[in-house]
């Protein structure tokens, strides 16, 4: 049934058939299940793992399935047979490939006897066909995926013709069963070895003993199947050759396959004997699952009345609004119970989608992982659960929204430099635009708001990106809470609350993003310069000052001493005293380095007006522009060019009352249009300007970074967070609670109803299966 796909992970004591390529592993399998069903040929057959569950069924009907076409019933087992060979043809191809995908085949017979036999591809040390070159390795993983369980018999199959301790088969079992409790030899071939020649030092158990010892047996060969010769016809030849050996008929009870038959039933019962205990906890722990899993899903609600329906929805309404509420808050409830309870499940189960609906199939999903593994579902009880372990990993719910207020808003604001991007050219720049004609005694007023103002701008924008980050991490937590509740069962309403808390959030986003711009342009408005957390311009001229004059020392020590050095008086302290003291001779410094002189270059340029010599008696007006050619090199700009740079007051009239003719013109250099300053180099007054108007802007861009971190958060809580929480449950009852809309927002999802089904059937077949294990106890 349904319920058996989940049964078959309780991992039941199976038999395991291990064997060499070649070695009759598939003719053992057809001789225990007294069924010809298995392909036949030369080289590689087995090319997937085949597992062959014998069910004993009353009457007299028999038929075979196979597990990837549930419900569809073989009768031929010929056609079982070529359903086979299909399956492995299609995974593996037509070349010797093989596949770790098993095929699943059920033979239901009132002639067989309940056990799971499982054939695996035979071992090889040498790839052929399209076989990789590691078939050996993967075979060798592949068989140990079987092998290696406890609970599983291993069957191997030596054939008798070939040396015993060479078996690759028998020295992978010797592996995984070091104490050789649960392997039993099956010797093959007995018939094809040379005459005088026998097996019976390896049957009697004396060389390589085994717990579960060695039985011989004589397969239906290849010759024999083409000739029709059927099982049973070859079950009694087989007998009557042991009988009739002079030295096997004396060990009789370990030869025939009627007898490794009773053997390998014996063995296995005493192996589910010795695993019923660990079974029947096992099974008992996944009816506890199905049960609570059918629990959470609750009853089907199509056959509910109408009243009930209502009912229903105020319910699932209200236990969605508690769970969110909770879960921003830091105290999400974790009763979990049916449908119709007051509670909710699963806040900090798996979460699907940030945004959206319900993924189809979330729900489903999230029961399927109950039924993996043996004892996970009682350590996880044992240790805590799946909640209680997230818990203490990482942070959920509204602790997230606390994360991106107080490590990401914050620590951002922290670590913003209000003069990262600006230089102190840039200052220099600003304060002399500030200053116009006039020069001013202090730092102007106007050059620290325009950089002040500047700086404060920037915070804007980390702030609204918080806004929208607390935004979509709500809406993180409602989808969240939709799709681990009960809500999860209902599609249209499922989708109704979570675009509701969309909206909601939303109204909350606009809001919160407009309250964060005001914030902005109330600190640009007006400069609160008497703060007293402000330094104030007194003190920060003081400091600029103080600051320069460490500086100045210390550049004034680090040059004499450089000085002392270069002239060798580094040894004698009186001499290097003398000069830190400025009294050294030879060390003044020169007119050029104290007073230096423009280049002649620059007076060479030409200015606004042009002059002329005092005293001149020649000449007339065509003289002087002819002057004026010379002096600017000839071919020069004319006067019209220098009009369009700058307007010019020259006229023709224009004399100096005192040059001296005799000496050269000096003439005003040519005024640009834009004037770019210098201020690499910058003199006294200036260091002392810009280091003010540091100090001053970053005093009052800390006043503001402080007061936007306290703001922000506070604003964000109120309008994305204990807003939308206040009004989550009347907002979604006025919305979605209407005698219109009851029908449909309590329909059920398709899926849902199928998952209840197949727990149903689930829960039968673990049910069954603790019957069943109850009886074997008894028998035995």
């Amino acid at each position: 049934g349904q319920g058996e796909d989940f049964l078959d992970k309780i991992d039941l004591p199976q038999i395991v058939v291990l064997g060499s390529q070649s070695s009759g592993k598939s003719s053992v399998v057809e001789a225990l299940v007294g069924r010809e069903f298995l392909p036949r040929g030369t080289g590689i057959v087995t090319r997937r793992p085949l597992i062959v569950q014998l069910n004993h069924t009353p009457g007299e009907k028999e038929w075979a399935e196979f597990l990837h076409l549930e419900g569809r019933k073989f009768g031929s087992y010929t056609a079982v047979r070529d359903e086979i060979v299909r399956c492995t043809d299609e995974m593996c191809g037509r070349n010797k490939a093989v596949a770790p995908q098993a095929i699943t085949l059920r033979i239901y017979s009132p002639t067989v006897t309940n056990l799971t036999l499982v054939d695996l591809p035979g071992m090889t040390k040498v790839a052929v066909g399209d076989q990789p070159a590691d078939i050996e390795e993967l075979i060798r993983k592949l068989s140990v995926k079987y092998v290696g369980s406890p609970r599983a018999i291993i069957l191997t199959v030596l054939p008798a013709n070939d040396d015993v301790a060479n078996s690759e088969a028998l020295k992978l079992a010797r592996e995984v069963d070091p104490q050789r409790m649960r392997t039993i030899g099956v010797l093959t071939k007995v018939d094809l070895m040379d005459d005088g020649t026998d097996c019976v030092h390896v049957l009697s158990n004396q060389f390589l003993p085994l717990k579960l010892g060695y039985v011989a047996v004589v397969n239906r060969g290849e010759r024999a199947s083409r000739q029709g010769v059927s099982v049973a016809a070859a079950a009694q030849a087989e007998e009557l050759y042991f009988k009739r050996h002079p030295k096997y008929r004396l060990h009789m009870n370990r030869c025939t396959t009627k007898r490794l038959a009773e053997i390998l039933n014996a063995s296995l019962v005493r192996h589910i004997h010795a695993s019923i205990p660990e079974l029947r906890q096992r099974i008992n722990d996944k009816i506890y699952e199905v049960e609570k899993a059918l629990d959470r899903i609750g009853d089907p609600v199509d056959l509910l009345p109408a009243h009930r329906k209502g009912k229903l929805l105020l319910s699932l309404i209200t236990d969605y609004a508690s769970l969110f509420t909770g879960s921003v808050n830091g105290d999400a409830p974790r009763a979990t119970g049916g449908a119709t309870s007051a509670t909710s499940k699963g806040i900090f189960a798996d979460a699907s989608a940030n945004s959206g609906g319900p993924k189809r199939g979330a729900f489903r999903g999230r029961f399927k992982g109950d039924f993996t593994g043996g004892r996970a579902s009682a350590q996880r009880s044992a240790k805590g659960s799946d909640t209680d372990l997230d818990l203490l990993e990482e942070i959920t719910g509204g602790a997230r929204v606390t994360y991106i207020l107080e490590d990401l808003f914050c620590l951002t604001l922290r670590q913003v430099d209000p003069f990262d991007t600006t230089s102190d050219a840039e200052i220099c720049m600003a304060i002399s635009n500030a200053n116009g004609h006039q020069h001013s005694l202090f730092v102007p007023e106007v050059s620290f708001h325009a950089l002040v103002k500047k700086q404060i701008g920037r915070l804007e924008r980390p702030a609204l990106e918080t806004v929208e980050a607390v935004r979509a991490e709500m809406q993180r937590i409602a989808v969240h809470c939709a799709d681990n509740s009960d809500l999860a069962r209902f599609p249209t309403l499922h989708t109704k609350v979570v675009d509701t808390v969309a909206v909601l959030l939303e109204n909350g986003r606009v809001a919160g993003r407009e309250m964060v711009s005001n914030l902005i342009a109330v600190e640009l408005a007006w400069l609160n310069t008497s703060h007293p957390n402000f330094i104030g311009g007194s003190r920060a001229v003081l400091q600029a000052m103080t600051r320069l004059q460490e500086e100045r020392q210390k550049e004034r020590d680090r040059q004499q001493l450089l000085r002392a050095r270069t002239f060798g008086i580094v040894g004698d302290p009186n001499k290097v005293e003398s000069v830190l003291e400025g009294d050294a001779q030879g060390y003044a410094p020169s007119a050029a380095d104290s007073d230096p002189q423009p280049p002649q270059s620059a007076l060479k340029k030409k200015g606004w007006f042009r002059g002329w010599r005092k005293g001149r008696k020649h000449g007339d007006e065509d003289e002087d522009e002819d002057e004026d050619e010379d002096e600017n090199g000839g071919g020069g700009e004319s006067d019209e060019d220098e009009a369009d740079e700058m307007p010019t007051h020259r006229s023709r009239n224009f004399h100096p009352k005192y040059e001296d003719p005799s000496l050269p013109v000096v003439k005003l250099s040519k005024m640009p249009l834009k004037v770019k300053r210098d201020f690499a180099v910058k003199n006294e007054k200036e260091t002392i300007e810009v280091e003010t108007i540091k100090k001053l802007v970053t005093s009052y861009f800390n006043v503001v970074r402080k007061q936007m971190m306290d703001y922000v958060p506070k604003t964000v809580m109120a309008f994305l967070v204990r807003d939308v929480v206040d009004e989550i449950q009347n907002e979604l009852v006025s919305k979605l609670y209407s005698d219109d809309c009851v029908e449909e927002m309590t329909t059920e999802d398709p899926e849902t109803a199928e998952l209840r089904t197949h727990l149903q059937a689930t829960r039968k077949a673990f049910l069954d299966a603790l019957k069943i294990l109850n009886d074997v106890k008894a028998i035995i």
